[in-house]
């Protein structure tokens, strides 16, 4: 199993499965109530269980999360292997009171690194018809400005700063197609839409100088592993999935969650210093070809599927 929203299959079918399951967790929709991603770092209601007295205040109505919760332990009686991207997933779900006594490991989720590599930077840059005098700063989500999760809130702060420091900066968003522009934001933007195809995608992240993810919680981030791919540095904030594809002062910047000032700082570090952008990049793409590739992650899910056979 992977993502099985949408109603692709309900929490009580889950149950009746006779045959093992090797589970692929996305997020902690699984082990919560409806929730997908904590409201923050001090929500812990799925580790202590949903009960009327951790309910978080302003939620009068019916408590739709502890009714998911309660399907789910009802259910879910048989344990299920689970496999998290992150180490900061995976120790979520064994704090879980639903998943604390199932078999939990680790693969990262993979990415095809011969599709996510560098491209020259100019010919990147052209094809967006980016200007080549400009530092190309990069940030991407599917309508990333709108969800609070992603931290734009946080980002459009730094690039006040930055675009102070450095004036010849430009932010490009993809995964949107144009931005609410307000005048609290000084740096230029420019919008490349969502792209539909990985090759695309992959000649934006080598266009640009650095990629930022501000996200307050992110269980991985594909957006992080595929510039890492692409060597393009990445900065973002010390928290959750971010930690794993992020190695700090060598592939990236991982700053205090969720100083937008230090985000700033280590913004500006990576565009003024070229000799330590290039190390980075380097050090970027040694990263992904060792970490992410198929054929790595392949055999990392058959050790898993042997276990779970052989255990039965």
């Amino acid at each position: 199993l992977h993502w099985i929203q949408g109603e692709m299959i309900s929490i009580e079918a889950i149950g009746r499965i006779k045959k093992p399951i090797v589970w692929t967790l996305h997020d902690n929709w699984a082990f919560s109530g409806s929730e997908h991603l904590p409201k923050n770092m001090f929500d812990y209601r799925y580790k202590e269980g949903y009960t009327k007295f951790n309910k978080p205040h302003g939620e009068k109505y019916f408590d739709f999360n502890k009714w998911c919760w309660e399907r789910k332990k009802n259910h879910w009686k048989n344990p299920i292997q689970i496999i998290c991207p992150s180490r900061w997933l995976a120790k979520c779900a064994k704090d879980s009171l639903l998943m604390k006594k199932w078999d939990i490991d680790i693969i990262p989720h993979p990415i095809d690194i011969e599709l996510f590599k560098p491209w020259p930077k100019e010919i990147a840059k052209d094809l967006f018809k980016l200007p080549k005098n400009k530092r190309i700063i990069l940030f991407g989500a599917m309508d990333g400005t709108k969800d609070p999760n992603k931290g734009w809130d946080l980002m459009q702060k730094s690039l006040n700063i930055v675009y102070e420091k450095i004036p010849n900066s430009l932010a490009v968003i993809f995964g949107q197609s144009s931005i609410r522009r307000t005048d609290d934001i000084k740096m230029p933007i420019k919008c490349v839409g969502k792209l539909k195809d990985p090759e695309s995608l992959s000649m934006l992240y080598s266009a640009a100088d650095i990629t930022v993810v501000p996200s307050r919680i992110e269980s991985f981030s594909q957006t992080a592993s595929e510039s890492t791919s692409c060597g393009t540095p990445v900065v973002g904030f010390n928290y959750s999935g971010l930690k794993d594809v992020v190695s700090n002062n060598f592939t990236g910047y991982l700053v205090d969650p969720y100083d937008y000032k230090k985000l700033s700082e280590a913004i500006i570090k990576l565009l003024k210093d070229n000799k330590l952008r290039k190390s980075f990049q380097s050090e970027s793409r040694k990263k992904a070809l060792k970490t992410w590739s198929y054929e790595r992650i392949s055999k990392m899910y058959y050790q898993i599927y042997k276990k779970v056979i052989y255990s039965r």
